[in-house]
């Protein structure tokens, strides 16, 4: 492949995954200060976020040199083009799931006060459509920079994000609203939606 179409795809991939940043660090330094009624595990919280950080280190090296490109992966470009649209999903689900949440969001794994049990727009068939988001962007990420470090750290990432965080906010989440979330977990995927389920409420 030449370098044109090299310097394309770095182009592309500058370009959507600077808004899935912006998001995050809009509804971050947005977001209102309600009081805590319970918050756990701030050391696994500060980790995950450490993962993260560190995962876009790959990808900026990507971006702004040549220090990674024997890391090449003989992905055909279809795919890549496909990584592309799985990415702009990807950012679109992320968006729409925290403005859905609104104040509900949070950072870390806590309990608010008033916390509210959010079953409307993509919680209506997914309990957790952050982390679907999520994925889809670093799989898109993955796909679309055809490298396979930024591919490995991405995807390492995330899968450690999920496995550090996920449990421990069902968990929460029963405890806070025992059978009415039991039921909800009954028609709801986890990351996407359980097509065999349907919600008759």
């Amino acid at each position: 492949m030449g370098e044109t179409s090299e310097f394309l795809f770095k182009v592309t991939t500058a370009f959507l995954a600077a808004p899935y940043a912006g998001i995050h660090g809009y509804f971050l330094f947005s977001r209102p200060k309600g009081k805590k009624v319970r918050r756990v595990h701030r050391g696994r919280i500060y980790f995950s976020y450490a993962l993260l950080l560190f995962s876009w280190i790959p990808l900026l090296l990507y971006l702004l040199s040549s220090a990674i490109d024997h890391w090449r992966m003989p992905i055909p470009l279809a795919l890549r083009w496909l990584g592309a649209l799985l990415l702009a999903a990807g950012n679109s689900l992320f968006y729409w799931s925290h403005k859905v949440l609104g104040k509900n969001w949070s950072p870390f794994l806590e309990i608010q006060e008033g916390q509210e049990f959010i079953t409307h727009g993509p919680y209506r068939w997914s309990r957790h459509p952050i982390y679907g988001s999520l994925f889809l962007i670093h799989i898109g990420l993955a796909l679309l920079t055809a490298n396979g470090m930024v591919a490995g750290v991405f995807l390492v990432s995330i899968c450690l994000l999920y496995l550090l965080r996920v449990p421990w906010e069902e968990k929460m989440m029963l405890e806070q609203f025992g059978e009415a979330y039991k039921r909800y977990m009954n028609r709801t995927g986890r990351l996407f939606p359980h097509w065999r389920r349907r919600d008759h409420g």
